[in-house]
């Protein structure tokens, strides 16, 4: 299974973030405490987003979830204190806390 983990991106804040695919799953802690994102987009090919992905990205501000089918577990926001919006274009999201 492809998957996200341990990633540090080198972006411009500005620009949004773009997983490449096809990532099928973004692992546990995999953007944990990334300050360069303000803005993500998660592809139609991941299915499963683990507890912190995206955990103390403090300056994550918007996220676009592109996939029909995505299961997020508990805590993936945890600490995302800037973050304002998630753009769901997918019909069957389900969340676990």
């Amino acid at each position: 299974m492809a998957g996200v983990a341990g990633f540090e991106p080198t972006i411009n804040g500005s620009e949004p973030f773009a997983l490449p695919q096809p990532v099928l799953c973004i692992n546990y802690n995999a953007f944990y405490n990334t300050d360069t994102i303000t803005r993500i987009v998660v592809p139609a090919s991941v299915f499963d987003i683990n507890s912190n992905a995206f955990a103390n990205c403090h300056k994550l501000q918007s996220i676009d979830l592109l996939g029909d089918k995505i299961k997020f577990s508990s805590s993936v926001f945890n600490h995302c204190k800037q973050l304002m919006q998630v753009n769901i274009f997918g019909s069957d999201i389900k969340f676990y806390m």
